[in-house]
């Protein structure tokens, strides 16, 4: 070292470009009420950090400003758009804006035709989907479910995944099997139930019918002659 000169050192950064990967546009869609993941990077930097900086992400979704993951349950559906913000720490910085799309599954069914013991989840051929699914059931106007037997409900919604909705919406008649009459001296059988329960629904009944069958009526005293 020359005497009378003091040597310094500098140490800085030097500024960086950056690229976000995936690019701008739709990233994966997502179902509503089903867990939903999706990861946003950064090429090039160190350090990097990551804000939303425009928009939101649907309800549900949560980012870590770490790891640029984005995670979560949606609880709505629709689409939402936002600007992710990267930043290394050099102060270069890149933003992208992308949009997620949260599909509501609804499955419609109309029942159009007269029928006897039918089964929801026959018609709707056997679902599988649970959570995030909707199955929605329509009897028309002027149709009429009955059943053939006491025994059988004139409608049965049969099984449904966990966490499925499911909806049946009445605009026709459903009636259970009426009981038979009883013989001489004797009550006669019970009827049968209109709907039969093999999982919860929803039932709007507004301008539609629904009857349990009725019971028989008992048979009448027994004619004889006492030879008089």
């Amino acid at each position: 070292m020359i005497p009378g000169i003091k040597s310094t050192s500098l140490i800085g950064f030097a500024s960086t470009r950056l690229t976000m990967s995936p690019d701008a546009g739709a990233l994966t869609s997502a179902v509503q009420n089903v867990a939903y993941s999706a990861l946003v990077s950064v090429r090039g930097g160190t350090l990097i950090t990551y804000a939303i900086t425009d928009g939101s992400l649907p309800t549900g979704l949560s980012f870590n400003t770490t790891t640029g993951a984005i995670a979560g349950t949606p609880t709505g559906y629709g689409g939402a758009s936002f600007t992710i913000t990267a930043s290394d720490v050099s102060g270069s910085t890149v933003a992208t804006t992308y949009t997620i799309t949260v599909a509501q599954r609804i499955y419609t069914y109309e029942i159009i035709s007269s029928a006897t013991n039918i089964n929801l989840a026959s018609v709707a051929g056997t679902p599988s989907g649970g959570a995030g699914y909707t199955y929605i059931f329509t009897i028309k106007s002027g149709v009429v479910i009955g059943s053939a037997t006491t025994s059988a409900s004139a409608l049965r919604t049969g099984n449904f995944a966990s966490g499925s909705l499911r909806k049946l919406i009445n605009l026709g008649a459903i009636y259970g099997k009426e009981g038979a009459a009883g013989a001489a001296d004797a009550a006669g059988s019970a009827g049968g139930a209109a709907i039969g329960l093999d999982c919860d629904v929803s039932i709007d009944n507004t301008n539609g019918l629904i009857f349990g069958g009725g019971g028989g009526g008992g048979g009448g005293e027994s004619y004889y002659s006492d030879g008089v």
